[in-house]
């Protein structure tokens, strides 16, 4: 049997080589690039390739819009129409016909069936060939009839050979005629993927990251009003979207409230709380209410890093904890899908929510970690996306600011530094205090929580001075920036001219004098 099963696979071979060059010259697929693929199914399901033959899958085959497929399929006649789906060794998912059992006058009585998805005049002379093949094949089965009825534990019904040959190429004209026509249910006839195995194009295009891009586009022009700080009253309200624990996860915008997040109970259980345990009790709070502010102040806090497990953001926390504490309306902003500093992107729903914040706001808390000695780029392209003017003022003007740093290392000035300079060049008057947190690793628990230390009680003493001073400082924040130059100006042309036009005044003039 085992003589007779190469046999046939050396005939089959044969006549396939000459079906394909019948093909090729019929096509005119001389000296193009032709891929073949051949595939061999046998009884206890071995696949075996032809060495020297690229292997495609049968999907990239069918989809591809240049292609010819033709198949070649000998087997024994079986009464089931449809056949099995098996899976050879190389992981290919084909289809094989039956195996069934019958008497061995029947699986001497083979005939071939040719089925092909394109035009092929040839079919019917191949026929004949391929008929004259299987008579010779049957001579051959006869003199080895007795070692199959010893050795064979498998029908021979299921040793039918199975191939298909698929050829790719043409020229740019025969695109309309190389198109696959759709296939008919034929008993033998390839069948497509399935649908769960197929991706198609339009879910692929979903899953690109420019269509990612595209869509969080979408959705910040839509959400860009809410977020722009248009309408003054709206994003001032405690209703705000903003005002939530998580940001949104396509655009980031929001989470304004994530430094509640360690304060929401487990299981049913709150988790002990240092600031509502050890200072409640004893921090100095001011009735806002009372004051020419009328208000709570409202604090903007920001922080440098954009690491999982940033201390400069658990320091920030900590200070917007104790802040609400002192009864002040705290806000944090997430630096993180914030893009760096490029006038053309000033449309950014991030970029707008962080000027949006800055009018917003009557003081900032500032942490940074001390990155090569000074501040880190994330903070720093934070502060560059705030313009320097609205027209001719700085909208940062008359506005407190806190300053404070994490360290890896030893204690260290260098960020707060950094952070002071920066804060003059914003005219924000800066509260006296500050905290500077070495070794930083060694001052925070598992939760994210500072552990008690005198570098703890400087973050209280620099929280509960900070909400004094904005609350005194906010309400004159006007009258301290009422400057002698300004007032001339405005006299003088009537409004505050922006730089721009100051230049083209003066390009004016010089011309005129000149």
């Amino acid at each position: 049997m085992r003589h007779c099963w190469w046999k046939r696979v050396c005939i089959s071979t044969i006549y396939l080589s000459l079906h394909l060059v019948s093909i090729c010259a019929h096509e005119k697929y001389f000296g193009l690039e032709q891929e073949v693929l051949t595939t061999f199914v046998l009884g206890a399901n071995p696949t075996i390739i032809l060495p020297g033959l690229s292997v495609h899958s049968y999907s990239d085959h069918l989809s591809s819009s240049n292609m010819k497929l033709f198949q070649i399929r000998s087997t024994a006649p079986t009464d089931t129409a449809e056949e099995n789906k098996t899976t050879g060794e190389n992981g290919v998912s084909t289809s094989q016909p039956p195996s069934k059992e019958s008497s061995p006058d029947a699986d001497k009585t083979e005939n071939l069936k040719v089925s092909a998805e394109t035009e092929t005049p040839s079919v019917d002379k191949e026929e004949t060939k391929s008929n004259s093949l299987s008579a010779e094949t049957e001579k051959e089965d006869k003199s080895d009839s007795a070692a199959e009825s010893t050795e064979a534990k498998v029908p021979k019904a299921s040793y039918g050979i199975w191939s298909s040959i698929t050829l790719r190429g043409g020229s740019k004209n025969d695109k309309e005629e190389n198109k696959p026509e759709a296939s008919t249910k034929n008993e033998g006839a390839v069948q497509a993927p399935s649908k769960d195995n197929v991706i198609s194009k339009e879910d692929e295009s979903k899953s690109s990251p420019v269509a990612k891009k595209e869509e969080e586009q979408k959705v910040s022009q839509a959400d860009l009003s809410i977020w722009s700080g248009e309408d003054k009253d709206a994003f001032a309200n405690k209703s705000h979207p903003g005002y939530s624990i998580e940001s949104n996860p396509s655009t980031n915008v929001g989470g304004w409230l994530a430094h509640r997040a360690a304060l929401q109970p487990a299981d049913g259980v709150d988790p002990t709380c240092w600031i509502k345990e050890e200072v409640e009790e004893s921090i100095t709070q001011y009735d806002y209410m009372s004051m020419p502010l009328n208000r709570a102040p409202r604090i903007l806090v920001l922080y440098g890093s954009l690491r999982p497990t940033s201390f400069s953001r658990k320091l920030a926390y900590e200070f917007a904890r104790l802040l609400e504490l002192l009864g002040c309306d705290v806000r944090t902003y997430n630096p993180r899908g914030l893009p760096v500093r490029d006038p053309a992107l000033e449309k950014e729903v991030k970029v707008q929510e962080l000027r949006a914040l800055t009018h917003w706001s009557d003081g900032h808390v500032w942490v940074s970690p001390e990155m090569h000695g000074t501040i880190t780029g994330t903070f720093k392209n934070q502060i560059d996306w705030i313009p320097l003017n609205t027209g001719s003022v700085r909208p940062t003007q008359g506005k407190t600011c806190l300053v404070a740093q994490a360290n890896g290392g030893s204690q260290s000035f260098n960020a707060i530094n950094a952070l002071r300079l920066l804060a003059r060049w914003m005219r924000m008057p800066c509260c006296t205090n500050q905290s500077s947190v070495p070794k930083a690793w060694q001052e925070f628990d598992d939760t994210g929580r500072m552990k008690e230390s005198s570098y703890r009680d400087r973050v209280v003493d620099c929280a509960e001075e900070f909400a004094k001073f904005t609350a005194v400082m906010a309400p004159v924040s006007e009258e301290l920036t009422d400057r002698f130059s300004e007032r001339k100006e405005k006299m003088k042309e009537g409004r505050l001219l922006t730089q721009e036009e100051k230049e083209n005044k003066k390009t004016i003039e010089q011309s005129a004098g000149g």
